[in-house]
Formats: C-alpha cells, structure tokens, sequence
C-alpha cells in the first residue's frame, strides 16, 4: 500500500485515541533473576513492582503469590525484624524515597556454575493461566547514594521458557518526578552483549529453600585494616548507619587502621544546576523516523523540585499544523 503523501512528499499522518494492545505471554508463573545492581556488591532492592496484563492493566496479586529467594534482610545471620520485606514491592506506594516501602534483599553474586543460587522473584498464579505483557518498575530510591543497591540486569521467564534479558534504570534518588519504568517482555534491550555478559540460565532456576545466609567475611580494604561491617560481614544496609552530628561539608570521613583524615571545609557551591532565563534543547535524531519528531510533554523542576512554569515555549519549526492540509491537526506546542 503505498502512503498518501503532503505537498512536501512527507507521507500523512494524523493523530488517534486508539490504545493499542501490548503482545503478552500465557503462563502460570513468571520467574525474575536478578544478575546485577548499579553498583552496590552486597544488597539488591527495588521500590515496588507490577505486573502488567495485555492491556497494560496491573494484575491484582493474591496473598502467597509473591516469593523472592533471598527473601529480604531477615534471612541474614543477625538480622531480624528489618522493615524492608519482600510484600513491599505491592504495598501501593510507588513514587516514594522512604524506604519503609521498599524491598532490600542480600545480592547473590553470579557464580561460574549454573546450579548457584541466584536473586529470584517469583510471581506464581496457583496453576492458572495469565498472560503477562510486561512489568511496572519503581527501583530501589532511599536516597541519590543508595540508588546504586537498585535493580540493573534482569532476566525474564514465564514457566520454564526464557522470554529475554532486560536493564532496569537506576532510580533517581529523589522524587521529584514519577521515576517508573514499563518494561514490556515482547520489547527487550536490542544489545547483544548483555545476555553473554551476565550469563543468564538457560533454563529457569528453582526456588531454593528459605534459610539464614551466612555471611561471616569481612570486606577489607587493599593492604589494610578491614572495613567497618555489621556482624554479618557486610557494610551496614541502612538502618545500621549512624547519622553524624556535623554539619553540612563537615562530615569526618572514617579512618582505616592508622590512616587518619582531615575535614573538609566546603566553602564553595557546586554548580550542579544550569541557571539562565531561556532554556533551549537542540533535538538531534528520532528513534528512526525521518519526517517526524515529537514530544508527549516536557517539564522543569528548581533545586526544590518545585515545577516550573516557563511562560511561553517555542519552536523554531512550529508544528505539524504549519504543513499543507494539517491545519487542523492537535499536535501543537
């Protein structure tokens, strides 16, 4: 079929209200294995996790559908009664950096063999069949420093078929705007070094069996004394840290063995944030298309996350509307 074409010889287009369905897998469980965080060696966290249906709706979860291996921090030697449990991830907070509704659970390193246990999140429907399009996600965002205990890499399966391997943005640190991420298992990552790199099973892992995790070794510093550490080798995951008395730019970093640090006064301002009174973006390419380009909206925030309200926008090609025949398009600015 060949496109009705403008004046220009651009082919027409014109807007549509329809909602397009998302192709979806059948299956009775779906099978999340975590390979990776944005940084942090010893915790994995996300804020909250939906699972999405062929229309995009969220999947009501039932009592006992949600299963994670570790299951959360209380499987640490030492540990009991930490509030960032595994039912968290469908609590209904989402956009939030409280980590009250967040799930942390110890990071599992990937090992050579295949039959090592791995970060698992499970959702299984009790033997009846649902079909899965993809995932809403919210990653782990107590704060800018611990964003990087968030998800990274993933892989997805639904029942024993392995559907692809997935990256999960690192969560901004604060939330000033809604930070999530849809993830639709029939629209995975076009990179072909990201499944060789993490080395996803070929075949979905069992659920191991709950128990305490022993942890007992300390990460040391190279060639010096070890780290500060909890009682179960690893650093403390959060609610452990002492908040310091000083001042802003005044903290006092620690001091390994006999090596002692000064403080550091800050006297100055990072320029973190641009300042000016006109803001102008240069839009380089699409996402393939070459006769059109657009936006679906555009915000700024200040240092406070306040928005704010520019009063006017330009472009310097105006809209679709300034083509012959488009007068009446709704694609304005």
């Amino acid at each position: 079929i060949t496109p009705r074409t403008g004046m220009d010889g651009r082919p027409m287009t014109r807007a549509t209200v329809d909602r397009q369905r998302a192709r979806g897998s059948v299956c009775s469980s779906v099978t999340i294995v975590i390979h990776s965080t944005w940084g942090d060696q010893f915790y994995v966290g996300l804020t909250s996790l939906e699972l999405l249906d062929g229309n995009l709706a969220t999947i009501p979860l039932k009592e006992g559908m949600l299963e994670a291996y570790p299951r959360d921090l209380n499987d640490l030697e030492g540990v009991d009664n930490d509030v960032r449990t595994l039912d968290k991830l469908n609590d209904g907070v989402n956009c939030t950096s409280d980590d009250r509704h967040m799930w942390l659970a110890p990071f599992l390193k990937a090992q050579d063999a295949q039959e090592a246990p791995r970060n698992l999140i499970r959702f299984d429907f009790g033997g009846e069949k649902q079909e899965v399009a993809g995932f809403n996600m919210w990653n782990y965002n107590k704060n800018v420093e611990d964003t990087s205990r968030g998800v990274r890499e993933f892989s997805v399966y639904c029942d024993d078929r392995f559907i692809a391997t997935f990256l999960c943005r690192k969560a901004p640190g604060h939330v000033n705007f809604d930070f999530k991420q849809v993830v639709l298992i029939d629209q995975p990552p076009s990179v072909d070094g990201i499944l060789r790199r993490v080395g996803a099973p070929p075949v979905v892992p069992s659920m191991p069996s709950r128990g305490r995790l022993d942890n007992s070794r300390r990460p040391s510093v190279s060639g010096g004394e070890p780290r500060p550490s909890s009682r179960n080798g690893r650093p403390p995951s959060g609610s452990e840290r002492r908040p310091s008395s000083r001042g802003p730019g005044l903290e006092r970093a620690p001091s390994f063995g006999n090596l002692e640090s000064e403080e550091l006064l800050q006297q100055y301002e990072t320029p973190l944030h641009p300042c000016g009174f006109i803001y102008k973006l240069l839009l380089l390419s699409t996402w393939s298309d070459v006769h059109y380009i657009g936006l679906d909206g555009l915000e700024f925030y200040d240092l406070a996350g306040r928005p704010l309200r520019p009063k006017r926008a330009h472009s310097n090609h105006g809209s679709i509307r300034n083509l012959p025949g488009m007068e009446a398009d709704v694609r304005t600015e």
